[in-house]
């Protein structure tokens, strides 16, 4: 069956997921996929390998829990009006059900904790060229979104330390510039192998709530 163009790119997904949710199968298919993840994993990984890796994995998650989304990625947002189509976000989640938007519902962004590359990208998880959360303060990512996800594999270190230091970077840079301390991350759960806190990303348009979900890929428990 030939689908109009008008139904494929439309500005907003016409599959209705209440939001509640699909944040609940996201974060269900996270928990799911991070085992077998961790048990395949090679060594030695950057970032997008970590990424590809765990996508090819949460594809699997997703058709074994019939969870009614596809993942894919490398996401340019060609669909929401002032996007920059230039941008791309390392993976997203979108419909699975054949005719309807390919827009994303819901995008991630992937960092390695600490951030590889010298004192120059040491806060890259928050700000900076390459800064996650400051690429969905400035809708980078996640234009017309109101959730996005960051995820982080931890290479050094336990989670209450990164929890505390990305906490005191974006304290201190609120001193400064357009952050406030609203902004830092709440609500630590932690578990062997993954975190997951939230943060609101205050943007000019609207806020954002920002689910981060880490986890720890030492090869011994931290």
């Amino acid at each position: 069956m030939i689908v109009e163009d008008k139904h494929i790119y439309s500005n907003k997904p016409d599959f209705d997921i209440p939001t509640g949710k699909l944040l609940q199968w996201i974060e269900k298919s996270f928990v799911e996929t991070t085992p077998v993840f961790l048990h395949t994993l090679l060594p030695n990984l950057n970032e997008t390998q970590y990424a590809q890796e765990f996508v090819a994995e949460l594809e699997r998650t997703l058709r074994t829990m019939e969870i009614p989304l596809c993942v894919g990625r490398e996401y340019s947002d060609i669909y929401t009006e002032g996007a920059d189509k230039q941008r791309t976000v390392d993976f997203y989640f979108y419909p699975v059900e054949q005719g309807t938007s390919r827009k994303s519902l819901f995008s991630v962004e992937a960092k390695r904790l600490p951030t590889p590359g010298g004192q120059d990208r040491t806060k890259e998880y928050v700000l900076g060229a390459g800064g996650g959360i400051e690429r969905f303060k400035r809708e980078d990512h996640g234009k017309g979104l109101f959730n996005c996800g960051m995820l982080a594999f931890v290479e050094k270190q336990d989670f209450a330390h990164w929890y505390s230091t990305i906490n005191s970077w974006i304290t201190d840079v609120s001193i400064s510039e357009s952050w406030s301390t609203e902004e830092c991350l709440t609500g630590l759960s932690i578990n062997t192998t993954w975190a997951k806190s939230i943060s609101t990303v205050k943007r000019k348009s609207s806020n954002l709530t920002l689910i981060h979900f880490w986890i720890n890929v030492q090869k011994e428990d931290v």
